[in-house]
């Protein structure tokens, strides 16, 4: 007997047990940009809720687990970061708004750091669930909504084809990209058209990224419970989702930074060359 690697056994899960490629769909199935629209559709419908999440972050620059809070809608983020932090590791916690103002970071004391929302995202742990299971690596730092990765213009101009898979899961396959590469994404649509996985591929022998996702029911939305991203055959991310609501409207003012933060709060704004230096500024209203 011998003990497999981490990296041999993930070469085989890749080789052997990803859904394989199969036939096209018949004539009677959508068109690719139709049935795009309502992996969209059915993704839009979570539109609102409250999760904690843990595990190994792609988008934080620690190497160990932490632990995320998240309140969310269509165009607020409120997440409550502990343990590995980009600005602290002793288990304290990080709260991060992001609005349409920009981010709002809370360090510990009476300051927040005030910076420009792109710019921040990569380093706070926000990511849009509602991509999960679609985006892969460079998604995830940058903060990509779903919308963005199925609607992008650069991946536009690369053909889309349907198939279907022995599962009977309709897999996108767009491609190839520079490189002779495809991203193909398994989507279950009997199941609310939720995101199987997502891959950056060259042939069945050379796998870049390899994303999957478990989803589950709550309240009649279908949601992310469990989640691993392989890049470059290592486990660089894995996350464990609990929800405690979805689809449940927030109070009046709720991501208002009057409401998150305390009353003495004193607001510093980041510079624009991403050092990490910063300057007083009024208190935004």
């Amino acid at each position: 007997m011998f003990k497999l690697s981490q990296r041999l056994a993930i070469s085989i899960f890749l080789l052997f047990f990803l859904p394989r490629l199969s036939s096209p769909l018949s004539a009677s199935d959508p068109e690719p940009s139709v049935f795009l629209e309502d992996f969209l559709s059915a993704r839009f419908r979570l539109r609102n809720g409250h999760f904690i999440v843990k595990g190994v972050f792609p988008n934080i620059p620690t190497s160990g687990e932490s632990h995320l809070e998240v309140w969310f809608d269509s165009d607020n983020w409120l997440g409550k970061l502990t343990n590995q932090t980009p600005f602290d590791n002793s288990g304290k916690t990080t709260t991060v708004l992001l609005n349409d103002k920009g981010c709002y970071v809370h360090v510990g004391g009476s300051e927040v750091l005030q910076c420009e929302r792109k710019s921040a995202m990569r380093y706070v742990g926000y990511f849009d669930v509602r991509s999960i299971g679609i985006a892969l690596a460079a998604e995830m730092d940058a903060g990509s909504s779903v919308g963005e990765i199925i609607r992008s213009k650069g991946m536009k101009q690369y053909k889309t084809e349907l198939l279907r898979n022995a599962n009977d899961n309709v897999v996108i396959r767009r491609g190839p990209l520079p490189g002779g590469r495809f991203l193909v994404y398994e989507i279950d649509a009997a199941r609310g058209f939720t995101p199987v996985s997502a891959q950056f591929r060259k042939d069945a022998t050379e796998m870049q990224q390899h994303a999957s996702c478990k989803w589950a029911q709550l309240d009649g939305e279908w949601v992310p419970l469990k989640f691993e991203l392989v890049l470059n055959e290592k486990v660089r991310s894995h996350l464990s989702f609990e929800w405690t609501e979805v689809n449940k409207a927030y109070p009046s003012g709720f991501f208002e930074l009057r409401s998150v933060f305390p009353g003495n709060t004193r607001f510093i704004q980041s510079q624009t060359d991403g050092a990490m230096r910063w300057k007083n500024v009024d208190k935004p209203r």
